[in-house]
């Protein structure tokens, strides 16, 4: 079965002794470190890709020899990973606490937060606000913003999954925000129109 490319994300949410990375206390976390990685056919570490950096990997087997920057995932379970890194091997303790990962190395420690993969857009979305139900793209705009509304009148179109969802006002109102355009690719969850109701 053909290996499918991985992607997530971390924020450094601190470490022992102090990174340049990580915030102090108080401090908004710093830009996620990004990971993608590839598992070939059989399993081994194909491609691995750390903060936009690609990483050389040895062809394991294959009687490539390793240049300088070569990674070789040599064993991965729930709290180690070991890897082969320019022909050294380095072994790595990983601890999975309530609110982050800590990962001990040879030259200290570093607690990493997983971010969502999916973010939830909607989650601090104002009152009234209109979802996008799956990522998509926007084919027509009906209605522009400052507009009165009908409940059940069409204002977006958006086309998700090779067929079409037409977002509707839920209730009669004022159109107070319209943050879509036509042709643009939107997420799950994300916020496409805000109706106020002309009742509240």
């Amino acid at each position: 079965m053909p290996a499918v490319p991985q992607a997530t994300s971390f924020d450094v949410v601190g470490s022992h002794p102090p990174a340049p990375e990580a915030p102090a206390d108080g401090d908004a976390p710093a830009d996620p470190l990004a990971v993608r990685y590839r598992l070939d056919r059989s399993g081994r570490l194909a491609e691995l890709t750390v903060g936009g950096a690609p990483l050389g990997l040895t062809a394991s087997g294959s009687g490539a020899e390793a240049d300088e920057a070569a990674v070789e995932l040599v064993r991965a379970t729930a709290d180690e990973v070991e890897l082969r890194i320019a022909g050294i091997r380095h072994r790595f303790t990983v601890f999975a606490g309530a609110d982050a990962v800590w990962v001990s190395t040879s030259d200290g420690q570093v607690a990493l937060r997983e971010r969502p993969r999916f973010p939830d857009h909607g989650a601090d979305a104002a009152a009234g606000s209109l979802t996008a139900p799956l990522p998509g793209t926007v084919l027509r705009v009906l209605a522009a913003a400052g507009e009165q509304v009908a409940a059940g009148q069409p204002l977006v179109v958006l086309e998700a999954m090779k067929m079409e969802h037409e977002i509707t006002a839920p209730v009669d109102g004022t159109l107070t925000e319209l943050p879509v355009a036509v042709g643009d690719q939107v997420d799950g969850g994300q916020v496409l129109a805000v109706v106020e109701d002309a009742g509240a």
